[in-house]
């Protein structure tokens, strides 16, 4: 979903964005690659096929459309899914270019030059995005003002990020040395800071704040600000988060994923006011849009802390808006973690009627033994599951399905034009209902 690494440039596994961070990083100096190939000039990104963001962009819209129904179908069936559960599939689609408010770049200063790259195509090397057109265009103008005065480090990892109201973020992640001298240098930040840009340092998302001699310093935990809207219905709700927590790649595209999701929902709840429960809940953006769909009650299972605290000021945040009110009242909130057997979630699972889950790449783990090995008269009747990543989602439904679940609707969403990269909704109902 964000970020750009060498084995899936496009793709977030709902934790860092980049490989290692660059406090274990080894000094490796990568190539720049400034060659960039003629025939590429006739497509709509002139680093088509060199850099490795969008692996699709060489292609017209109509074979990648067919191409992203084909892979999918064939990881599908290699799984032994059945392959009527596709008759009626259907992508849908925000646009072509432009979508994503959110985006992670590779900075590099050498030799006098600085880049703002993604890794090169064939995995060696860096390549300058230029003005990217997956980018929306505050999220360009941002980059543009980081060209014209970038941050003074000769290497990091960056997040770029854009809210619904125009602010505009960065995240850095650096050596501690170099996060160190950057602090100390001083006055890069607080030209940021004057310029209206809210900046992040390290993995802890720490924001930089000015101290009371006017020195930059670091506050003592990550501020959440609403750098991104999730839905009640067709009511925008801030989500809160830092600039370097998840959230989906745009504000289009999640309009789009939400109502997607809350249609999901809405199907099986069928007006009944089921209890969920929602696995992988981050800061609330599936959650407020199932209450939004009629889900009675949501038990959220979520691990991260921050994400934890995010969630809690977007359920105030629901609350302030029409049809939001009660809305905090209908969610309990559990920090346990998904990927292991634990008994607090095998009996949240047993007193639900449904599950919504939004796992990262690795899939739902324990949680499909926690399912399988519930009675039926205790089961949650019906699964709707949420991925970016086909393999892990069919590797799952393939243990599901081998029990006597049943496939009832796929849904793609396609949220990176250009890309391989898909997110999928399938709902799984079990099989005595």
């Amino acid at each position: 979903r964000i970020g750009n690494t060498p084995s899936g440039p496009w793709s977030d596994p709902h934790g860092p964005p980049w490989p290692h961070s660059c406090s274990q990083a080894p000094p490796v100096h990568e190539p720049i690659i400034d060659d960039l190939a003629a025939p590429a000039a006739a497509h709509r990104c002139p680093r088509a096929g060199v850099c490795g963001g969008c692996d699709w962009i060489h292609l017209p819209r109509t074979h990648e459309r067919a191409l992203r129904r084909a892979t999918f179908a064939d990881t599908w069936q290699r799984h032994g899914l059945p392959a009527v559960a596709l008759d009626t599939l259907e992508i849908v689609e925000a646009g072509d270019d432009g979508l994503r408010d959110r985006t992670d770049l590779q900075l590099r200063a050498r030799d006098g030059r600085v880049v703002f790259a993604m890794f090169a195509a064939s995995g060696r090397g860096l390549v300058d995005v230029g003005a990217c057109p997956a980018l929306s265009g505050p999220l360009r103008d941002l980059l543009e003002v980081l060209r014209s005065d970038p941050p003074p480090l000769a290497r990091a990892s960056l997040r770029l990020r854009v809210a619904p109201d125009g602010s505009r973020g960065v995240w850095i992640d650096a050596a501690n040395e170099d996060i160190r001298d950057l602090l100390d240098e001083g006055t890069w930040l607080l030209r940021a800071l004057a310029a209206d840009l809210h900046v992040e340092i390290g993995q802890r998302r720490k924001s930089v704040v000015v101290r009371d001699d006017g020195r930059p310093g670091l506050a003592r935990t990550p501020a959440l600000l609403p750098w991104f809207t999730t839905w009640l219905g067709d009511v925008a709700v801030p989500l809160f988060l830092p600039v370097g927590g998840f959230s989906q790649a745009g504000h289009r595209v999640n309009r789009l994923l939400t109502r997607q999701v809350a249609a999901a929902v809405a199907q099986v709840d069928a007006g009944a006011g089921l209890t969920w429960v929602e696995l992988g809940a981050g800061a609330g953006n599936l959650t407020i849009a199932a209450l939004g769909a009629g889900a009675g009650r949501v038990d959220v299972v979520e691990n991260d802390p921050t994400a934890l605290a995010g969630l809690e000021q977007t359920l105030e945040a629901a609350a302030g808006v029409a049809g939001g009110v009660g809305t905090p009242d209908r969610v309990r909130i559990h920090r346990i973690s998904m990927h292991r057997a634990a008994p607090q979630l095998a009996e949240l699972l047993a007193g639900a009627g449904a599950v919504l889950a939004d796992p990262p790449r690795s899939g739902l783990g324990a949680t499909v033994d926690t399912l399988l090995e519930l009675e039926s008269a205790s089961s949650p009747t019906a699964l709707v599951y949420v991925s970016c990543f086909a393999d892990t989602l069919c590797a799952d439904l393939a243990r599901l399905c081998g029990a006597g679940w049943q496939v009832r609707t796929v849904t793609g969403v396609d949220q990176f034009p250009g890309s391989s990269h898909t997110e999928w909704i399938v709902v799984v109902a079990r099989g005595d209902t």
